[in-house]
């Protein structure tokens, strides 16, 4: 083939390779291959190229990175779609100034393009920072409101059928029309650019913020998004794809709305989770165990050895944890018993605390959390995610003993309100509330990280009568302080009050209207304990027993079977289970969270028992 028969299209492939390889191909390769890999992670592990955005303080770095996230998405996304323009400019400043000039020219076209895209990005960039400030954003940044999402649907289809949206694509998908009106010798590449980036944002702006809707790293929602945009520049379907795609998202938008009216009337569902740090298994389903009591210098039993012992495990236990195996064990369920070949453990590998409630709580064990040191989660539990949901904002709250709870639910990037060690009402408004901090500072300071647990149940029952929130955890942790100094009796006395701290909180909840028969319940621990009159007191990763816990749940999806027999559960397992109790589904915005505890779901209407 001669150069006279050439196209220009072919004359600009033949000698503009270059530059279209690097505007065209290379660059928006480069921004997808780190786009997919991100999203990707975001959906799963959230341990590598993710791992950025679960910071606790949205800083300038943060922020200037969520911006080149934006960017990276907009170019990867939007330049392919300028492929005809890009290579009709060049062919044609070739034809009339040479290579070179070909080759400036599509650089500083594409530089203009993209400095268009690059200020929608950074106004994507403040809206994102906004929505997720005032809580319409989840940490999966995805809108947490139905009915927003619904407005940005029918918004985004009632745009696509306007005749500015009609013109801009018309503009758009229409380069020789584009270049003919808009081209003069005085106007440079980076100014075609320019505009064209304008008529192309004005095309597409609205498509671009459904992001937020089906999630901004959803990997399948942007591929989408993309095909769209490529179908109605690059395809003689356009204006029909624009027609459809607008009556579908008008269609979508409404039938979201409307559907998720009822479930604003349903009577809301609440959860609370009390744990027991370090409570072992074999105290929970045998009860005491006489060889660990201290005797005295005659080699007699303590007095208070006589409070605990029966003939029976079953027995025993009863008398260790009257409500949990009276109520909970007869109208709920119980897991982690070895004698009914039942198995509850946590997956982590290291058998302490901090792992332990990040593990509950995020639902899956992160290698990164190995210590107990106060650094702040890089993981979104299941709190925070909850809180970051149309009708919790505001409705989550956790009271702890341990003073390590603020980092674990990561209290600066959460918001969460978190009362723990010494001041169990982070925020107190009322007389009330004052003079719970106020006991658990007069109280002896016994040990320095944490006070006793009364307090710290005062605080969640405080909160269940004033605040009352829909997910409630209170975090009991003196029986592990008792344990580790190897005062076993102290350890069951431990025991024995917060069996009766649950019993109390039980009582509360099925006085409260919106609580009563509306409510779960769900006890467990973060970790067990050593095995043997030698090592019971210890836990870690030199104590192999420590793995194994227990679990107790008690609730109207929850059915009366007592103890579950030859099943094996984790703690992982928790935080979907906490999120399945209360309607929502964790696992679908944590994809690497374990599954919620099997429960074989019973009538949600059913009332719930209780003495």
């Amino acid at each position: 083939m001669t150069a006279a028969r050439r196209t220009v299209l072919e004359e600009t492939f033949r000698h503009d390779r270059t530059a279209l390889a690097a505007t065209l191909v290379i660059l928006p390769l480069a921004c997808w291959a780190w786009i997919v890999p991100m999203a990707r992670d975001m959906y799963g592990a959230m341990t590598g190229p993710s791992a950025w955005m679960m910071t606790t303080v949205w800083d300038t770095p943060h922020v200037l990175l969520l911006l080149a996230m934006w960017i990276a998405m907009m170019a990867g996304m939007m330049l392919p779609s300028a492929a005809p323009v890009l290579l009709l400019y060049a062919g044609a400043v070739r034809h009339r100034s040479g290579n070179r000039a070909a080759a400036r020219a599509v650089y500083a076209m594409t530089a203009g393009y993209l400095v268009v895209w690059i200020a929608f990005s950074a106004g994507a960039t403040a809206l994102q920072r906004a929505l997720a400030s005032v809580f319409l954003l989840s940490p999966m940044m995805t809108l947490t409101s139905v009915r927003l999402s619904a407005a940005l649907l029918i918004a985004a289809g009632a745009y696509q059928l306007t005749p500015l949206k009609l013109r801009c694509l018309a503009s758009c998908s229409a380069p020789v029309d584009f270049l003919t009106r808009r081209w003069r010798r005085e106007i440079g590449g980076f100014r075609l650019g320019l505009e064209h980036g304008v008529v192309c944002v004005g095309c597409c702006w609205a498509l671009m913020l459904l992001l937020f809707v089906g999630g901004v790293m959803n990997i399948a929602v942007i591929g989408i998004l993309t095909a769209v945009v490529l179908v109605e520049k690059l395809t003689r379907f356009g204006q029909r794809c624009v027609q459809f795609t607008g009556v579908a998202l008008i269609v979508l938008g409404f039938a979201a709305f409307f559907t998720a009216a009822p479930a604003a009337r349903e009577p809301s569902r609440n959860i609370v989770i009390v744990t027991i740090d370090g409570l072992r298994w074999q105290e929970v389903f045998t009860g005491a165990n006489a060889e660990y009591f201290k005797k005295d210098s005659e080699g007699n039993p303590p007095r208070v050895q006589q409070r605990y012992m029966a003939a029976t495990p079953e027995e025993r236990r009863a008398l260790l944890m009257p409500f949990l195996w009276n109520v909970m064990a007869k109208n709920g369920q119980v897991f982690g018993d070895p004698s009914r070949h039942s198995r509850a453990h946590v997956t982590n590998g290291l058998w302490f605390s901090y792992p332990g409630y990040s593990e509950m709580f995020a639902g899956v064990a992160d290698p990164r959390v190995d210590s107990n040191d106060k650094v702040p989660n890089p993981n979104v539990t299941v709190l925070e995610w909850l809180n970051g949901r149309s009708g919790f904002r505001g409705r989550v709250a956790a009271f702890g003993a341990w003073d390590v709870f603020p980092f674990i639910f990561n209290t600066d990037r959460s918001r969460l309100p978190v009362g723990a060690g010494y001041r169990p009402v982070p925020r107190p408004t009322t007389e009330r509330q004052r003079q719970i901090n106020q006991l658990a500072d007069d109280l002896p300071r016994y040990w320095d990280e944490e006070p006793f647990d009364a307090p710290v149940v005062y605080a969640g029952l405080e909160a269940l009568r004033s605040t009352k929130p829909r997910v409630l955890a209170v975090m009991l942790g003196e029986g592990d302080d008792w344990a580790h100094e190897g005062r076993y009796d102290m350890y069951l006395d431990a025991t024995v009050r917060a069996d009766r701290f649950i019993e109390r909180i039980w009582h509360t909840v099925q006085s409260l209207p919106g609580y009563k028969n509306n409510t779960t319940l769900l006890v467990t621990t973060d970790h067990g304990r050593g095995a043997t009159a030698s090592d019971w007191s210890d836990h870690g990763r030199d104590v192999p027993a420590a793995e194994d816990t227990w679990i107790a749940v008690l609730g109207p999806t929850v059915p009366p079977l007592g103890v579950r027999e030859n099943i094996t559960v984790t703690t992982s397992q928790i935080a979907a289970t906490i999120a399945a109790a209360v309607g929502e589904d964790y696992r679908s915005a944590v994809p690497a969270a374990a599954d919620a505890l099997p429960f074989r779901i019973a009538n949600p209407s059913s009332p719930i028992p209780h003495p």
